[in-house]
């Protein structure tokens, strides 16, 4: 269920190709409680899957992964890039796999953090939050996420990030990276062919319900409601299961043209039928789903900073002695018009609030 192919024949030529390959990390230790989850690590038999499932023919000089903060995402990249390798093992944790893949490197790392991957929702946080838990314990987390999330967080002013179009925009933002590397990328494979090959890798280790937001976007804006709601029931409602996600390749053509391709594969179980995606996205469609998620966010943001402010009763001019802003600024943010992000949440830490509840949108 939800296996895809990792390496997508062009049906057009092309000078240079990037892949990038987005999955569900494994199954996580049993025995560990953690308050934050970040420290979750991978189980024996997590990682047994990870090899089974790992990539093959990859070209490690070209490829690096990244998870999200939680330590579970990164091996599950790491293994997924890599497990092909005899020296990584089942007994393998984060620590030995970046020790062992960055043995030759002169800096840096081969397995990197991208907050855009993480999820910010947990049992006991944000309205929107305690009601995606409650579809998780009836199998329908992923549906509730894209069906119900938006509505709800639009309602109550939820700026936590846990709804479908925040979750949706951060994946696409990680897809309009590399649609901008692509241009240098195919330069270099053009000027260093000696040194390069055509192909540069991405691993992408996530959450459930993070590949599917962007999904169900893509599909809803190219396809339709009834397309998206195939998709839903083609995973049984709750999402992709461990290790499973998605790939996509950026394109780029003799001349300079950029074609952008996903690739994803449900298979039907029971009485289910599977869901195949298989088809060209536009520029467009990936920005409009980032604008969607930022402006929703800001929105959200600034629904929640005025409730806050008027539940204290603080007034614009304090809250904006406080942050060092203007107060025309203050109101700005409150309308949702404002630019930065980040500010926001300095401004809720200005007034003396925690700003757990306030997920920072990072393009």
């Amino acid at each position: 269920m939800g296996e895809y192919s990792p390496s997508i024949e062009a049906e057009k030529p092309y000078s240079s190709r990037i892949e990038l390959h987005f999955f569900r990390h494994s199954i996580k230790e049993s025995d560990v409680v953690s308050e934050t989850d970040h420290g979750v690590r991978t189980s024996r038999e997590g990682k047994r899957l990870l090899k089974q499932d790992t990539f093959s023919n990859v070209n490690l000089d070209q490829a690096v992964a990244f998870g999200s903060p939680r330590d579970r995402a990164q091996e599950a990249a790491g293994f997924m890039m890599a497990g092909h390798r005899d020296d990584i093992t089942e007994d393998d944790t984060l620590e030995s796999l970046k020790e062992k893949l960055d043995a030759e490197l002169k800096y840096g790392s081969k397995i990197g953090v991208d907050h855009r991957l993480d999820f910010h929702e947990s049992r006991t946080g944000s309205p929107v939050a305690r009601m995606l838990y409650a579809a998780m314990d009836r199998g329908e987390y992923a549906k509730a996420i894209i069906e119900d999330s938006d509505k709800m967080a639009e309602e109550i002013g939820d700026a936590s990030g846990a709804n479908y179009s925040f979750k949706a925009a951060g994946i696409a933002s990680v897809i309009e990276k590399y649609m901008k590397v692509a241009p240098r990328w195919d330069q270099l494979v053009a000027e260093k062919s000696g040194q390069y090959t055509d192909t540069l890798e991405r691993y992408f280790g996530t959450h459930q319900g993070m590949s599917e937001s962007f999904l169900a976007k893509v599909i809803e804006k190219t396809q339709g409601l009834e397309s998206r709601a195939r998709f839903i029931e083609a995973f049984s409602k709750q999402g992709f299961d461990f290790n499973k996600g998605f790939g996509m390749e950026i394109l780029t053509g003799p001349h300079g043209e950029q074609a952008l391709k996903i690739n994803m594969i449900i298979e039907g179980k029971d009485d289910v039928p599977g869901h195949v995606l298989d088809q060209e996205v536009s520029a467009a469609t990936i920005r409009e789903i980032i604008q969607e998620g930022t402006e929703g966010q800001r929105r959200l943001m600034g629904m929640a900073l005025r409730r806050r402010r008027e539940e204290g009763a603080v007034a614009e001019s304090t809250v904006a002695e406080r942050a060092n802003l203007s107060v025309e600024q203050i109101q700005a943010m409150e309308s949702g018009e404002y630019p930065d992000v980040p500010d926001y949440v300095r401004v809720v830490e200005a007034m003396g609030y925690p700003a757990a509840d306030f997920a920072r949108f990072k393009p």
